[in-house]
Formats: structure tokens, sequence, C-alpha cells
């Protein structure tokens, strides 16, 4: 579907619309979100959308930008953390996400005259008050439990699925995702984790290895974190 915008619309904003058809793009999914972080960084207002024709899936991109807006806006402290959350409601890579954080990251270096040269200096200042999976590793640790230990990780052939978080930021303090394989023959599946802090203890939400997808089960944490924990309801809502 493809938008009419009145005359008006086009005269004020460069507009651009784009569709992906999985049946019809190989990775159409990346290149879609490879071209959203594109326009963004050229510094256009884009929204993303998918949706389902048959059985297939299209990915959307709409984006618009001011006419005369020929440079990068910016960011306030807010609007970056705002950038930042959507990239981390997407699939891409931690490499991905530094990619396009990176030039909101120098716009408000320049504006507050902070002079940096480490990138780990950023990510300390922006979690700071917030829990990060690191926070979580040491607490579990010091609460005597084992959620984290290599055996236990190599046994259950489990990783943290550490893209899905922003610089290592737990979603809503309490939420992160696992993947683990039976075994070599066996699909990676995903789970969503909750932290609890008092007793440092790792809690499954929903059922153990739930999600086929890294990204549903990513969306289904947001869902919890918006729904006040409400597996049932975030169910109907993600699946």
């Amino acid at each position: 579907m493809v938008t009419a915008y009145s005359k008006e619309h086009l005269e004020k904003y460069d507009v651009v619309e784009e569709r992906y058809a999985d049946n019809k793009i190989p990775d159409a999914k990346q290149i879609r979100d490879k071209k959203a972080r594109e326009l963004r960084k050229e510094g256009y207002d884009v929204e993303t959308e998918r949706y389902s024709v048959f059985g297939d899936y299209v990915y959307t991109i709409d984006a618009k930008k001011l006419k005369d807006n020929k440079t990068l806006k910016t960011y306030t402290k807010s609007e970056l953390s705002d950038e930042i959350e959507k990239a981390h409601r997407t699939d891409w890579t931690e490499e991905q996400i530094d990619e396009y954080v990176a030039p909101f990251i120098k716009e408000l270096h320049q504006r507050e005259g902070i002079n940096m040269s480490h990138h780990d200096n950023e990510v300390r200042r922006i979690n700071k008050g917030r829990t990060t999976i690191e926070d979580v590793k040491r607490i579990n640790k010091e609460k005597d439990r084992h959620f984290f230990d290599r055996d236990t990780m190599r046994f259950f052939k489990s990783k943290i699925e550490k893209d899905q978080l922003r610089f290592g930021q737990l979603i809503d303090d309490k939420y992160f995702v696992t993947s683990e394989q039976y075994d070599k023959d066996s699909p990676r599946l995903f789970t969503v984790r909750r932290f609890n802090p008092k007793e440092g203890s790792i809690n499954t939400v929903g059922e153990f290895q739930e999600f086929k997808r890294k990204a549903t089960a990513r969306d289904f944490a947001w869902c919890l974190a918006d729904h006040d924990g409400d597996v049932e309801k975030c169910r109907e809502i993600i699946k």
C-alpha cells in the first residue's frame, strides 16, 4: 500500500516509501533495516512495519524529512535514548546498533562539550542507575547462585542474547533473552528470563525455549515490560 500525500505535504517534506517482500527479495528484512538506518543518519523520521500477505511477510519503510533539513538533527539526551531503544527493538546486531548510534553520540558530545575518547565511557554514563547484564551476573554470583557458571551454560548450550539489550541494559531492568540448543541436530530456541535483584535469581517467563525466533522473544519481553508482566496477554499480542 502506498500513501497518497497532499501537494502541500510533498512541498514540505522529502518522502521515501519502500516495500520489501520476503517471497521476492532474499534477506528482505535485513535490506529494509539497513536502508532505515541510512535514512535516519540523513535526518529522516523513519517508521518501519511488517505485515503478512497470504503467509508471506512484507517489510515497509515510511520516511520523511523537512526539505530544508539537510543535516543530522541535534538530539537531546531523551531523544538519543529513544533512538537507542528503537534500534534495540530491531533484529540488528551489536555492530549494526553501534554503527547507527555513533553519529547521535558524537552530536551529543559536540553539543555538551564532552571530550570522551572511548565508547565505553559513554556506555557507563548512559547506564548509570540502570541494571545491566553484567550487574545480573555479579549479583547472581554474590548470592551463591550458578545460572551463569561456565558448566551450567555449557550443559544447556546457553547463550545470552546481548544484541537484544541496549548497551547491555535489561529490558525494563528485569528481562533479557537467552537461547539454548539441546544438541547439534536440534534448533536453537529462545527463552525470556526475569531477574530478581533481591534474591539474585533468574526465572523463566512463560515456557523454556518457548520462542523459535529471537525477535519474537525480544518483543515478548518488551510486551511484558509494557503490560506489568502479564504473560497471557502478551502471548495474545505477540503470537
